[in-house]
């Protein structure tokens, strides 16, 4: 988060809110997170008596649109492995656009690991983790997000998949154009695969990963076991241009230009780590060539 959203454009959005918003079923909104990267702001509220998280885009209204459509096609096939998409609404324009989905009441992944889980509810994440995948498969779809913080305990205590802004389909692996415009987000930030490179992605690949980090019951380890044997089976290769290569490569330079300037610092270890990952993603890239 960058700081507070231009008061214009703040104001536009508790306007639709309030307008827009109502007319779809929301009610008792409030605004509780301004200016991320992609998203303006975030709400909260009840949508026709159930609580609700409202997510309002002008960056990149395309991919609300895709969230609230990737969420809607994957609970046709399981509704118990995603948060519920409740509306979509987008100006007659198309620049502006917010989506409504239920908010799930209990915390995420991580925060659940920092608390610590016990060996029962950990071989119960992992059946959730096989039924998301299943799920996924099924619906061919591909996350690409798939971490902690995006799986999320509903009021069964099971675990949900959350934020499918940026899925895509598996047989039409097109990214939206924000994605397009802003490489170094699409492929560091949403994550590579580090053998194969920039626009390789496995849904299963990050479960197991996930399930990693939970006690290693006989059921944890038979899952992570059966998520790497679907490793190998279905990985999403979306088309990257030469364009995103060449910025990708200049985003490396200017990491290296920014750590000239820099003293040891958090700030320094962090533009290391980074780039880092970046020379190891353009060094993959040559490879593959």
């Amino acid at each position: 988060m960058k700081g507070k959203l231009d008061k214009r454009l703040r104001a536009r959005w508790d306007v639709l809110i309030e307008t827009e918003g109502k007319a779809l079923g929301l009610s008792a909104c409030r605004p509780f997170l301004e200016n991320k990267l992609v998203n303006d702001i975030f709400y909260e509220g009840t949508f026709k008596g159930r609580p609700c998280i409202v997510k309002c885009s002008s960056r990149a209204p395309e991919s609300i649109v895709n969230e609230y459509e990737m969420s809607c096609r994957l609970a046709a096939v399981d509704s118990g492995v995603c948060a519920e998409a409740l509306a979509c609404w987008r100006s007659a324009d198309g620049k502006m656009a917010f989506v409504v989905m239920h908010r799930l009441p209990g915390p995420t992944l991580s925060a659940l690991l920092d608390a610590g889980v016990s060996e029962e509810v950990a071989s119960g994440f992992a059946k959730d983790a096989l039924a998301i995948e299943a799920a996924l498969e099924r619906a061919a779809l591909v996350h690409r997000d798939i971490f902690p913080g995006n799986l999320m305990q509903d009021d069964a205590g099971h675990l949900r998949l959350v934020d499918m802004q940026f899925s895509v389909d598996f047989d039409r692996p097109q990214p939206d154009v924000w994605l397009r415009r802003h490489p170094k987000y699409h492929y560091l930030s949403l994550g590579i695969h580090p053998a194969f490179g920039m626009g390789v992605w496995n849904d299963a690949e990050s479960l197991s990963v996930c399930l990693r980090f939970l006690p290693q019951t006989v059921a944890v380890r038979e899952a992570r076991a059966t998520l790497q044997k679907r490793v190998a089976e279905r990985f999403c290769r979306v088309p990257v241009t030469g364009l995103e290569r060449c910025r990708i490569r200049l985003y490396a330079v200017s990491l290296s230009v920014q750590m000239l300037f820099r003293p040891a610092s958090e700030k320094r270890e962090r533009l290391a780590d980074r780039l880092t990952k970046v020379k190891r993603l353009l060094a993959v890239e040559r490879r593959a060539a």
